[in-house]
């Protein structure tokens, strides 16, 4: 039986990796592939917009053409960004929801974070804990504690109106972490070894 438990919370694990996997391939496909195409576009666009012969009903049908392109430039941006930032990879947790508390619509107060990178994957499931709790349940104001006594990252969010989702209970649970929800306060642990 416990091999049983062991074999599926493996198997749980390689179905998040391959999950975040998929997610940075995303990422980096329409970084590199849809977002280059359209800034061509774009390009294109301003250029046919400097020729001194367009004027009056062309350079006003120009004009907008490039406010949609660059308007889809930034939601494109923003989708890619959603789907897996590269700073989490990169530069970690704390630069990663500190980036986050800059773009987000939601005052996000960022309280604590542990002095050191931890493993990519509990990085990002603490990420996604914060991200999720923010599109799910929103509120007027979020507060994002994070320490990692020993060899467990402790996440507590303060603000959240609402308890957390089935696939971040899921999502922590794979890591062996543990996610509950008591009064506005949201706390994750999720072992680090």
């Amino acid at each position: 039986m416990l091999a049983h438990l062991e074999d599926l919370r493996a198997s749980q694990r390689r179905i998040i990796t391959a999950a975040d996997t998929a997610r940075r391939s995303i990422e980096r496909d329409l970084h590199d592939g849809a977002q280059q195409r359209l800034l061509v576009v774009l390009y294109e666009l301003r250029l046919a917009r400097a020729d001194p012969a367009v004027h009056g009903e062309e350079a006003a049908a120009l004009d907008r053409l490039i406010g949609a392109a660059q308007q889809s430039l930034v939601d494109l941006r923003e989708l890619a960004h959603g789907i897996f930032p590269t700073i989490l990879e990169e530069s970690g947790l704390e630069a990663a929801l500190w980036t986050l508390a800059d773009q987000a619509s939601t005052v996000i107060q960022i309280d604590a974070m542990p002095d050191r990178r931890l493993p990519a994957a509990i990085e990002q499931a603490a990420y996604l804990v914060v991200t999720e709790t923010l599109a799910t349940a929103p509120s007027a104001g979020l507060t994002v504690h994070a320490s990692a006594p020993g060899d467990v990252l402790v996440l507590q969010l303060d603000g959240p109106q609402a308890a957390p989702t089935q696939y971040l209970l899921d999502r922590i649970g794979a890591a062996d972490g543990t996610l509950t929800y008591h009064d506005g306060t949201l706390h994750a642990e999720i072992p680090c070894g």
